[in-house]
């Protein structure tokens, strides 16, 4: 019998992206499917170290006080608006997580299901380069979920994924009205 493998791609910035990916593979556990593999990813633990530090560290730091958490939403909130992201924030963003694509391609999932927006974003991503016919069509081919783990959608979240899980109705209406 052939075995199917689910990856869960997250990003260990604060504890609710790694909580999200670990009760869903506990709930795949649970469900006692014969022939699943399911594995974890981290996609911090493949990136530099100075982006780790932005992207964990100092989020961290900004979470632990009340002043820190109202300056978070503010920039999410400002930075947000129904657009999409710079370009070079993107490019940035996707070139320290380009480690994540050589994994995913070494374990050879069968769907990846990502419970933060970096790696829908990478591997989304892939599906509109200009990089080679076979890479593009592994990448066409590889179902990709997104498990929205805030509350609200921001726009950093909507990416050409193949499915949403989203935790209110409402984020589906916002999800529609960004096409």
């Amino acid at each position: 019998r052939r075995v199917r493998r689910v990856l869960i791609a997250y990003a260990n910035v604060g504890s609710g992206h790694k909580m999200a990916a670990l009760a869903i593979k506990a709930a795949i556990e649970r469900r006692g499917v014969s022939g699943m593999d399911v594995q974890l990813l981290d996609a911090m633990d493949l990136c530099p170290a100075p982006f780790r530090y932005v992207m964990q560290t100092l989020f961290q730091e900004f979470t632990q006080s009340l002043a820190g958490q109202h300056i978070l939403g503010f920039a999410y909130d400002s930075s947000d608006k129904g657009r999409a992201k710079a370009a070079f924030q993107r490019r940035m963003e996707n070139f320290c997580l380009l480690p994540l694509v050589e994994r995913i391609s070494r374990m050879r999932p069968h769907v990846v299901v990502c419970t933060h927006f970096l790696p829908a974003q990478l591997l989304s991503g892939l599906r509109h380069r200009h990089i080679s016919r076979t890479v593009r069509q592994r990448a066409l081919a590889l179902p990709i979920a997104t498990v929205l783990t805030d509350l609200d959608l921001q726009y950093m979240w909507v990416q050409n994924v193949d499915r949403y899980f989203l935790p209110r109705e409402d984020a589906g209406r916002m999800l529609e009205a960004y096409g």
